[in-house]
């Protein structure tokens, strides 16, 4: 945990209760003032032993009571298509307000709540994508959803992911189970054994935030994997750094060297889409395209079946035009 500057995250006084005009003196705090205030202070001096403080309140009741999910579209860059939807948990807990999975998941990983957490995520998901499955007929996309280290490497997993599908009515190709690099090679033997299983499900497996763990051209050539997801940080400023755009050259060859599909995250520029399609990446998530949203929003996106771009792709020859865009 790294150290936090206290001058920068130390509340100001006269935001909180303000002196009076009259007597400079500053009224006490109501209940509710304190309380952010404490929050605050709190989150700038330890953030992750601030979430610690308030794990129990995940074991005391229903997660149902605590948690959402939102949901993130992966589209197709030339026309706009929802391809399919990461399920991205929150926690909306009643003092810090809601907290994304930066902030509690690494907590909940060193305790023994991560395989229930993990297990709520994918029975949620799926029920969600169940539902809508029978709203809408014609609906072909995947549900994308992170496996912790833990649910990875527990006994019976695949049968657990078995039993959600069944329970569902869903097809072993519509769930794609998302790890990480250091998950992969945290426990080989154990990982290689679990995504068969899977495999043998339908299921579909992606490495997440590739190229940013410790995965070798080995671990890809062994292990049932269909995706490569390439780590935002080598995406985000693509269209004006040249080490991002080799790497991203790269990790797409790799791809399609291996027969696997290739998605960019944290996509939010069209110089970045740009050079994306120039290199045959066509499937990506970011801000640009669409933030994570609920499933109301979700569902009338889907409604549609695609985003409205900030590009155009003239879908004969491939030329693009982006906002900006001189003649060519």
């Amino acid at each position: 945990m790294s150290l936090i500057d206290a001058d920068k995250c130390r509340p100001d006084p006269d935001e909180i209760a303000p002196r009076s005009p009259q007597t400079g003196a500053r009224p006490s705090l109501p209940p509710h003032n304190r309380r952010q205030r404490l929050s605050v202070v709190i989150l700038c001096i330890a953030p992750i032993a601030a979430v610690a403080l308030y794990l129990g309140g995940l074991r005391s009741v229903d997660l149902d009571d605590h948690l959402m999910l939102e949901y993130q579209p992966e589209v197709d860059l030339r026309t706009g298509r929802i391809l399919g939807l990461e399920a991205l948990v929150r926690w909306n807990h009643p003092v810090l307000g809601q907290l994304q999975p930066l902030e509690f998941i690494e907590v909940a990983e060193s305790t023994n709540l991560a395989g229930e957490l993990g297990a709520w995520v994918l029975d949620t998901a799926c029920t969600q994508l169940g539902q809508w499955k029978r709203d809408f007929r014609e609906l072909d996309l995947v549900m994308s959803v992170n496996v912790s280290p833990v649910q990875l490497v527990s006994l019976d997993f695949d049968v657990y992911v078995k039993q959600v599908l069944e329970q569902y009515g869903l097809l072993g190709s519509e769930l794609c189970l998302e790890i990480t690099e250091n998950v992969v090679v945290g426990d080989l033997q154990r990982t290689r054994s679990t995504l068969a299983k899977l495999e043998r499900l339908g299921v579909r497996i992606a490495i997440d935030d590739f190229g940013t763990g410790y995965s070798s051209l080995g671990h890809l050539k062994s292990l049932p994997v269909d995706t490569l997801k390439i780590d935002k940080v080598f995406v985000q400023n693509l269209d004006r750094s040249e080490g991002d755009r080799v790497i991203i050259d790269s990790i797409v060859g790799l791809a399609a060297s291996f027969g696997l599909d290739v998605v960019a995250e944290g996509v939010e520029s069209v110089g970045a889409v740009s050079y994306l399609l120039d290199v045959g990446c066509v499937r990506a998530q970011g801000f640009l395209m669409s933030k994570p949203k609920g499933s109301e929003e979700i569902e009338r996106l889907l409604e549609v079946g695609a985003l409205a771009l900030p590009w155009n792709v003239d879908s004969n020859d491939a030329r693009r035009t982006f906002p900006g865009d001189v003649a060519r």
